[in-house]
């Protein structure tokens, strides 16, 4: 009460709302990166009550600074201090009377507008621990104080220091890593994500209004002294991203869940309407894989030539879509067709990131075979399966991270843990005549193996493997890889190599067909050469169920073995 008395001189006669309920708005929360009541920053730089926190306490203290020393309230906490200006119609200066105490702040204002503000989703990449599932952040334009146009991209990541998997799975999860919010000109992520690691970057125009820009704007220059720390799955990328965004809508956050990954991000902005417009970047070398799918076989060998040979001789007798190709292909030598824009596609549509299945799972399957039938439950943390649908991906592939596996015998009522995968990736970019790239798997974790009767036991395992993978038909992916590892059960270890084979098909009526067949050494202790066949026929009833039925064969120089099982996961 006494602090009410306190404050009762800055606070309108007309708000009769208490200190509480001011500190329970969710605009409140996110200024202060509260989180069920507890502090994500834990600053004293950012946070005025981190020795006591509560979003009630913080509000308190923040009142008190703007009432001892506005120009400190407004140089340290603008958007606090404009947010608490507006809702409690507080009787203090404006922003503008006080920006002459604050020059960086002045600056800051003056050279990076908000007159209008995008959602930014570069696509996934593989060769990269922390864009394994793409990364999102936010791009701001308009007109500085020279009344230039400018675009502005303000972002959140963390670098990996490390190689070692141990020291990397304890920093991302347990001890964090050192997070770093940036504000660069936006010409520099096109050269980045475009040019250099060949992502396609997604561009969605965001509604807002100018004071909800403004507070965001502001928000961003309070974040600029905290000591950040990223965690992978509870404060990426896009956890920060979101939490931004929802200062122009706070209903956004309705969909933060256990793990928020980019493209969550662009769901929940898409499903609360705060997109309006949409506007994609392609890579060149996706439009090149794009474009070659629609190259006939004709055109492809009439295009041939060209491809090795660099020459504007004849370049006229090709289809427009060929010359396309080597407009892209060879920018220097055919510049007849530059961008995305000159195709007359409309790419906004096409392999839409937020048309992705959900990126967590849980599973329940029946499995028959010679050695008892078996249940089995499982868990993914996140991530997605080679046998999945994978339609708005760029291209196929198997991400996998966190997942445990449980298997119940029906036979004995014997109970194990079947699976602990850390991280899992399969990423099977297609090569081509004209386009070449190598296609890789990495495995680290606990999973099963054949023993030598052809019994399924666990064993942990680390493995690479590298190979080339082939678009045989718009529909029809092939892949051939050699495979190495080692494995352990504590007592021996085995080092093993294989080669494999697969083949991956869309169908119709939203289903899937995926083979693969290997040959190669056992993963147990003096085990037989093992030939494996893998069979799924996967149905996906909707973007977050999928039903599949699988077959697998295994045989050595002594036995063999067959199942059949069914699986469903649902995804969350």
């Amino acid at each position: 009460m006494a602090l009410l008395l306190l404050y009762s001189h800055l606070l309108s006669a007309r708000d009769s709302a208490s200190l509480h309920e001011i500190s329970s708005l969710p605009t409140w929360q996110s200024l202060i990166h509260s989180s069920e009541d507890k502090a994500q920053l834990s600053e004293p730089t950012f946070l005025l009550s981190n020795e006591s926190f509560s979003a009630t306490r913080e509000l308190e203290l923040t009142l008190e600074l703007i009432n001892s020393n506005i120009e400190e309230a407004y140089c340290r906490f603008p958007a606090r201090t404009i947010f608490l200006k507006h809702h409690l119609n507080l009787n203090i200066p404006s922003l503008e009377t006080t920006l002459a105490s604050c020059p960086e702040l002045k600056k800051y204002i003056e050279h990076v507008p908000f007159d209008r503000l995008e959602l930014v989703f570069a696509s996934e990449i593989f060769s990269s621990a922390t864009s394994m599932m793409g990364h999102i952040f936010l791009k701001a334009g308009g007109k500085n104080f020279r009344d230039v146009e400018v675009n502005h991209s303000l972002a959140y990541f963390t670098e990996i220091t490390t190689l070692n998997p141990a020291k990397l799975l304890t920093e991302s999860l347990v001890t964090g890593m050192p997070g770093f919010f940036t504000v660069r000109p936006f010409a520099k992520d096109i050269k980045q994500y475009l040019e250099i690691e060949q992502r396609n970057l997604w561009q969605f125009r965001l509604k807002s209004n100018e004071f909800n820009r403004r507070l965001l704007q502001l928000h961003l220059w309070e974040l600029k002294g905290a000591e950040l720390v990223y965690y992978f799955q509870s404060y990426n990328c896009a956890t920060l991203t979101l939490e931004l965004i929802s200062l122009l809508d706070p209903d956004v956050l309705k969909e933060k869940q256990l793990f928020v990954s980019p493209v969550d991000v662009v769901k929940a902005a898409e499903k609360h309407g705060l997109i309006e417009q949409t506007q994609v970047l392609a890579s060149p070398k996706w439009l090149l894989n794009s474009i070659e799918d629609e190259l006939t076989t004709t055109e492809k060998s009439a295009i041939e030539p060209w491809v090795n040979n660099p020459s504007e001789k004849g370049l006229s007798l090709l289809s427009p879509l060929s010359q396309q190709y080597l407009s892209l292909a060879h920018p220097q030598k055919y510049d007849s067709v530059n961008g995305a824009k000159d195709f007359g596609i409309d790419l906004s549509d096409y392999k839409h990131p937020a048309k992705t299945p959900q990126d967590s799972a849980f599973g329940v399957g029946y499995t028959n075979s010679k050695h008892g039938d078996t249940v089995a439950l499982s868990f993914l943390s996140s991530g997605h399966y080679l046998s999945g649908d994978n339609r708005q991906y760029l291209h196929e592939s198997e991400l996998v991270m966190g997942k445990v596996s449980g298997t119940i015998n029906l036979d004995t009522n014997s109970v194990k843990l079947s699976e602990a995968t850390i991280y899992s990736v399969k990423n099977l970019t297609p090569s081509s005549q004209f386009n070449q790239s190598w296609s890789t798997e990495f495995y680290l974790g606990y999973r099963p193996a054949y023993s030598h009767d052809l019994s399924l036991g666990s064993l942990g395992e680390i493995a690479f493997g590298f190979g080339k993978s082939k678009k045989l038909h718009r529909d029809i992916s092939g892949y051939l890889h050699l495979v190495g590892g080692v494995t352990s059960n504590i007592r021996d270890q085995e080092w093993y190599s294989q080669i494999k084979s697969g083949l991956i098909i869309d169908l119709v009526n939203d289903s899937k067909l995926s083979t693969e067949v290997s040959w190669g050494s056992g993963k147990w202790h003096k085990t037989a050469s093992i030939l494996k066949a893998n069979l799924a026929f996967s149905w996906f009833p909707s973007t977050d169920q999928s039903v599949a039925m699988t077959w697998r064969f295994a045989e050595n120089n002594e036995h063999s073995s067959h199942s059949l099982g069914v699986e469903y996961n649902h995804y969350f």
